[in-house]
């Protein structure tokens, strides 16, 4: 029997978790806990990791690399919420929980269920916040937290696990899926009868099926609701698209309607049911409702074609979050490259993506997919710098049970089967051995795969798309890299450029990381001319953490340059030390005329006094002015270096060139 363990920074939670799914698939799986404290003694590393709160989730991560980990999604239980309705309107009260996120995550599931007739105050463990003027707290089972003056305390119970997490767990364990249809049925019935509750309590019907509809979108499940008169009284957007008919064109209507319009629907309610619609296969189900609904019932739709597909938000592989609209790059050289691959991905053709470490590579690979024809097929990612040797064949190409020492019963299919139809990101492919090449380089070739212990082949629809932080060429050369795998690999190579080679859209790249961890502060223009002057050597993996460090680690309203990490402002006072602005312009100069350098330096810092930024051909007309032999394209080849040496930073053909702080240095030190 697998085992899968639960890791949680609150041993209450943990316990909780630990029960909750003991009770739940203890037949199919042994459920452990793992020390918050000493996880690391674990001797092996574990099949499956649930964690609840994201410090546990980057712990787990950070100490079982090889691991599938869950964060797990939660939602209230809904016990004792009956106390909160006499609350009076308006009154102010302390939700309770172990830390902040979760305390913030309790408060949204409030209000997402219509409570929001009341003012919640977050506290949590260890809080600054003084709660002496409150006398009621509202606590997920953790009531032991509330201040002692609290005179009416609200248990609501501890938060339990969503139903998209349970549906990525099943999955990942290979449990039978009438038990997940049986397990599916009996949760929604559970919300239908607790919104059922909710709305005769607090009488927000509309809103309320509004926040019903909200939560079962995220389900990826297509929802239809009919009426103990045989009509279709709801229905959620999921279900729309597969119809193919707006919500407000069926209500009311019979649902024969439905039936009519999915021909290959049986209207012999049943529990699967298999039928075609737009090109894909859909099993229908349905749930009676009981209790006072009369013969009312629920239909469901799962896309079967996309079953693994259980949740956007999730990092496990199977999904791609990211598009093109998400790449932030106006430099002209991530312009072309966009524009290049929005072509490439309209094509089955193999994508080699090269680039430096944190240049966005997945973040391509994902758009890519995204854009593609395979885009609700799986994208599955396989990550070689964190897959061990040994673990590799039977990831990728799965087995058959009772193939080795060890294996799951009934075996598992690999990664390259579950991408089927889709696509499989290969990711620092470089770091893979010879002998996982030569594996892979037959299941490139021939468009099949044999399990582990095997007798039979498994025909492939994969689109391969990889990537690199290395030289393959190189290593080909070198003998680590087959050469026939590069080939096969490289179709469609992409090279996405560092940081330091598009500087222009650092400002963008700050802005957008600043709004996602909620800096709503301003930067100092010294602090934001040392971080766009800055080479960044990890690129933009590298920036994305200075800003969420200096959103921590700034209490003003203002980043200024003492808030700088320490390696990037060393950095800028070793590039500005005398000596090395000397050394700098004189390696300029050796490349350079020197009176083309000046005059460029000199031009752009005089426009720029103006507040004026100006580009190659402005600078040329300037340049015959002057009667210096400089063309268009010899300035953009000074222009070029000069970026690269963080004197200057070339915008968009539009947004000009602008001189930085360290430019204006260096042409002091040339007109000595």
């Amino acid at each position: 029997m697998e085992s899968i363990c639960v890791l949680a920074i609150e041993e209450k939670s943990c316990e909780f978790m630990v029960n909750t799914l003991q009770q739940n698939i203890g037949e199919f799986v042994r459920v452990d806990a793992l020390d918050c404290q000493k996880p690391s003694t674990v001797s092996e590393q574990p099949f499956l990791i649930i964690t609840a709160g994201k410090k546990s989730y980057e712990k787990a991560k950070a100490l079982f690399p090889t691991s599938k980990v869950i964060l797990a999604k939660r939602r209230l239980n809904f016990t004792n919420l009956e106390e909160v309705f006499p609350l009076p309107c308006g009154q102010s009260a302390l939700v309770v929980n172990c830390s902040k996120d979760p305390t913030i995550e309790t408060i949204d599931s409030l209000q997402t269920l219509g409570l929001d007739h009341i003012k919640y105050v977050p506290y949590w463990k260890n809080s600054s916040l003084n709660a002496e003027e409150f006398d009621t707290a509202i606590s997920p089972g953790m009531i032991n937290l509330c201040p002692e003056h609290i005179n009416r305390k609200i248990d609501i119970g501890m938060r339990d696990i969503a139903l998209s997490t349970y549906i990525q767990i099943f999955l990942h364990v290979g449990i039978d899926l009438d038990y997940i249809d049986t397990f599916m049925h009996n949760y929604i019935k559970l919300y239908i009868k607790t919104y059922r509750l909710l709305d005769s309590k607090l009488g927000k019907t509309e809103a309320l099926r509004k926040n019903m509809h909200n939560i079962l979108n995220e389900l990826g499940y297509g929802f239809v609701f009919i009426d103990q008169d045989y009509n279709v009284s709801a229905l959620n957007t999921i279900a729309e698209k597969i119809i193919g008919h707006r919500k407000n064109d069926l209500l009311e209507n019979s649902a024969e309607t439905i039936f009519e319009l999915l021909p290959g629907l049986s209207n012999r309610v049943h529990k699967n049911n298999f039928f075609k619609t737009q090109g894909k296969t859909y099993a229908s189900s349905y749930i009676p409702l009981m209790e006072n609904s009369g013969d009312s019932f629920v239909l469901t739709f799962k896309d079967l074609h996309n079953d693994s597909q259980v949740s956007r938000e999730s990092t496990s592989g199977f999904t791609a979050k990211w598009f093109f609209a998400d790449i932030i790059g106006e430099a002209d050289s991530m312009t072309t490259l966009i524009d290049k691959a929005k072509l490439i991905s309209k094509t089955n053709s193999n994508v080699l993506l090269m680039g430096e470490s944190g240049t966005g590579k997945e973040l391509f690979a994902q758009a890519i997919h995204n854009a593609s024809p395979r885009r609700t097929a799986p994208f599955v990612a396989v990550n070689f710098a964190a897959l061990p040797e040994n673990l590799a064949e039977s990831e990728l190409f799965g087995f058959e049970e009772g193939s080795f020492t060890g294996a799951k019963k009934g075996g598992r299919a690999g990664l390259f089967e579950q991408a089927n139809g889709g696509t499989i990101f290969l990711d620092e492919i470089g770091d893979a051995s010879l002998h996982t090449q030569k594996k892979l380089l037959r299941v490139l070739q021939e468009k099949e795969v044999m399990k582990i212990g095997g007798s039979r082949t498994i025909k492939l629809d994969v689109r391969i798309i990889a990537a690199t932080n290395k030289d393959l060429k190189q290593l080909v050369q070198e003998g680590a890299f087959r050469e026939d795998l590069y080939f096969r690999l490289c179709v469609c190579p992409l090279t996405i450029p560092p940081l330091r080679k598009r500087k222009e859209d650092i400002p963008k790249l700050i802005q957008a990381f600043m709004k996602k961890y909620k800096a709503h502060k301003d930067i100092s223009s010294e602090a934001r001319n040392i971080l766009i002057s800055y080479n960044w050597p990890g690129n933009v993996r590298e920036l994305e953490n200075t800003i969420e460090y200096l959103a921590n680690i700034c209490e003003g309203n203002c980043i200024e340059i003492q808030h700088l990490p320490e390696e990037i402002s060393k950095q800028n006072n070793d590039n500005n030390r005398p000596d090395n602005l000397s050394q700098l312009s004189d390696q300029i100069t050796c490349l350079f005329n020197p009176l083309h350098i000046s005059f460029i330096l000199e031009t752009l810092s005089a426009y720029k006094e103006k507040g004026i930024s100006i580009g190659r051909n402005k600078l040329a007309t300037l340049a015959r002015k002057h009667d210096l032999a400089l063309t268009e394209s010899k300035i953009r080849t000074i222009l070029e270096h000069l970026d690269n040496c963080g004197l200057i930073v070339i915008g968009k053909t539009k947004q000009g060139t602008l001189i930085t702080e360290k430019g204006k240095q260096v042409l002091l030190e040339l007109q000595k």
